[in-house]
């Protein structure tokens, strides 16, 4: 923002040990004590700085300053002054809110924890940087953080901030972003150049900067989060050769990228149950699918759901939107089936060679009360096979990788 003409930007106005703006002269005779004592009139200073900065600014459409959770208390205590200046903003219509979040809670504790060890905030990458986490440090690193957005959204619940992430900023949708962001402000929606210091830090992945990775996986495998742990390191058995086989599924990833197309063949049917208990176990199916694929995998994988003639649910206007609605993430297709009730492996074959006769490369048989467990499965299987064909010499998809299922957690998601 500091770069766009139009926008005069303060940096950590509220930060707990010093005031930071790129126009170090707004400043004036205010510390960071004073600012504490008396913040209205500080933030009133602030925002009408512009005003008596000659020639550095000619069109100002729009102040600001960043802010962060901890900037109104004194490291963890409430400030009064400071909560109330805060809260004034918040609920002020006036004051047009950007809500940035990164939705990688393990990426922002590791980075902080990397910054605070290193001291590199801005410019430097870090990523020869190890680190050790403490488990129960993060857990409630990651309490205070949901806490924190949870706060924003109830104090802004009758207003319309501007959301966006870290991970959208890193897109390729960087500029359409910027162009709404710009456009949410009122000023001109010519995209600035990116300030110099804004570089990501760290390019690599979080099994390579946490040195007890594993410990940190284990104890958030099964919880909301599991989907922005890494990959799992598999293990496989190879038939031919009793050999084990240890397979990366980043490795894998990283040589040249073959996009393979997967089916979920998924026969539904009511069962005369109410449409709300066939919708719950629609949605853990789906909630399980959205925690383990990446977004790329997301893009290849269609839902091919057989449906019974007849069915009183599914084979009904109803249903089919009910499906619709809760796997819009997917691109599904529905296949009507005659005479098949109940026999599993018959439909198994239909929706198999339809699913085959559309080009799928992999299918597996699902239910609507299977839960997936293991992150990156597209990948790793995927990978599993790669890795039998190139040890064997035959061709891709000989050999025979599945699943674990278990009712307790499992030591490893595939065998």
């Amino acid at each position: 923002m500091h770069n766009h003409p139009q926008i005069f930007m303060h940096n950590e106005l509220f930060n707990e040990t010093s005031i930071h703006t790129y126009y170090s002269e707004s400043i004036g005779k205010w510390s960071f004590l004073s600012r504490d004592l008396y913040p209205d009139r500080f933030l009133e200073d602030m925002f009408n700085a512009y005003k008596n900065i000659d020639g550095k600014i000619h069109d100002t459409k729009a102040v600001g300053f960043k802010s962060f959770p901890e900037h109104y208390m004194d490291y963890g205590h409430v400030n009064p002054e400071l909560g109330d200046t805060f809260k004034a903003l918040m609920a002020d219509h006036t004051v047009r809110k950007v809500i940035l979040i990164r939705n990688n809670v393990f990426a922002v504790y590791v980075s902080m924890v990397r910054s605070r060890r290193t001291g590199l905030y801005l410019t430097k990458t870090y990523d020869d940087v190890k680190v050790k986490v403490d488990i129960n440090e993060l857990q409630h690193f990651i309490d205070r953080y949901t806490d924190a957005y949870d706060d924003y959204n109830n104090l802004l619940k009758d207003q319309q901030p501007f959301r966006l992430t870290y991970e959208d900023l890193l897109s390729t949708q960087y500029p359409d972003i910027m162009t709404r962001l710009l456009g949410f402000l009122r000023v001109d929606p010519t995209v600035p150049n990116p300030l110099p210091e804004t570089i990501p830090q760290s390019s690599g992945n979080l099994r390579d900067a946490v040195t007890n990775y594993d410990e940190m996986e284990y104890a958030f495998r099964y919880t909301p989060y599991a989907k922005y742990l890494d990959p799992p390191l598999l293990t496989c058995t190879d038939a031919l050769s009793n050999d084990c086989i240890a397979t990366n599924v980043n490795s894998f990833l990283d040589s040249p990228i073959i996009i393979y197309k997967w089916a979920l063949l998924i026969p539904i049917c009511s069962r005369n149950q109410t449409t709300d208990y066939c919708r719950e176990l629609l949605v853990g199916l789906r909630d399980s699918l959205l925690a383990t694929l990446s977004s790329v995998a997301l893009n290849h994988v269609d839902c091919v759901f057989g449906v019974d003639k007849g069915d009183l649910l599914y084979d009904s206007e109803e249903g089919r939107s009910m499906l619709m609605d809760v796997f819009s993430d997917f691109h599904i297709t529905f296949r009507k089936l005659l005479g098949l009730e109940g026999k599993l492996c018959k439909i198994w074959n239909h929706l198999a060679k339809y699913a085959y006769d559309t080009g799928a490369d992999f299918f597996v048989l699902l239910g609507d009360d299977v839960r997936m467990k293991a992150s990156g499965w597209k990948e790793g299987i995927e990978s599993m096979f790669q890795a039998i064909s190139n040890r064997s010499g035959h061709p891709l998809g000989v050999g025979c990788v599945a699943f674990m299922i278990s009712l307790s957690q499992a030591s490893q998601p595939f065998q």
